[in-house]
């Protein structure tokens, strides 16, 4: 009984959340034929093995973390703090360097055959590239017993899902996943609110802490983008690229004296 006004909200939100991930599929397979449907599946899958198991690893580690701090909010907020940047200093290269090497990726395991799945996968890694700290954002509230927030929060989003899926659907298959991205962005932006209202940590100050690692991560895309130029091997792309990416990144990152850096360092 104690724990049934806590527990029901998150099954709701949970059921809610599942249905939303399956609209998608149940919206291209009536409208589109089953191959489209099979093209954003399989994308959909390769963005989720990056995203979502950080996302996963996430919700498991941060939530006991939080709950145990929920007490002291001040070091609640500085460990919250910590927790997003260094989920950005790790999902921000590796989605955009899934993005870039798109193209080798799926002709080199799946075979040209599922080449326009490629344009799919490069627009859904960057709707997948918030979702971790998205998820970090809503598992504070439930960290200090608010799951009544974090269900009023997901809700909310529901309506901008829908309208923009109905807007996008007569438009074509990569305007559905560009509207992903879209929808992903905007609710990464009310997901903070809360955290910002109660923590004084919401969106602007979290992409302020995002800087470095935005510019990081950019100029790594550029260096992975010219490296790979320059061979028409699949293999020598996916392995150049991704060698590029890591020792370009890790290089920048050193310079900027992005606080993650140290802390890997320290681990090591």
């Amino acid at each position: 009984k104690d724990l049934f006004g806590f527990g029901s909200k998150l099954l709701i939100s949970g059921l809610y959340a599942r249905i939303l991930n399956e609209i998608y599929n149940l919206v291209i397979g009536k409208t589109y034929s089953a191959s489209n449907l099979g093209y954003y599946t399989r994308s959909n899958q390769i963005a989720e093995v990056s995203a979502g198991t950080v996302n996963s690893i996430m919700q498991q580690v941060t939530y006991p973390i939080l709950a145990s701090l929920q007490n002291d909010k001040e070091q609640l907020v500085s460990v919250f703090n910590r927790l997003i940047k260094m989920t950005a200093f790790f999902i921000f290269p590796a989605m955009t360097l899934l993005a870039l090497l798109a193209d080798p990726f799926i002709r080199f395991f799946l075979t040209n055959k599922w080449e326009p799945a490629i344009i799919l996968l490069e627009w859904l890694c960057f709707a997948r590239i918030f979702t971790p700290i998205s998820s970090i954002n809503m598992n504070i509230l439930n960290a200090v017993g608010r799951s009544d927030l974090f269900l009023k929060v997901d809700l909310s989003k529901a309506p901008l899902i829908i309208i923009v899926l109905i807007i996008t659907i007569p438009m074509g298959l990569k305007a559905i996943v560009i509207g992903n991205v879209i929808t992903s962005t905007i609710a990464f932006l009310i997901n903070t609110y809360m955290p910002g209202k109660l923590f004084g940590y919401g969106a602007i100050k979290q992409l302020k802490d995002m800087i470095p690692v935005f510019l990081a991560t950019g100029l790594m895309a550029v260096s992975v983008y010219v490296s790979i130029s320059f061979t028409e091997s699949l293999i020598l792309k996916l392995i150049l690229g991704s060698l590029v990416g890591i020792i370009i990144y890790g290089i920048i990152s050193h310079f900027l004296k992005i606080e993650e850096t140290k802390e890997i360092k320290n681990v090591l």
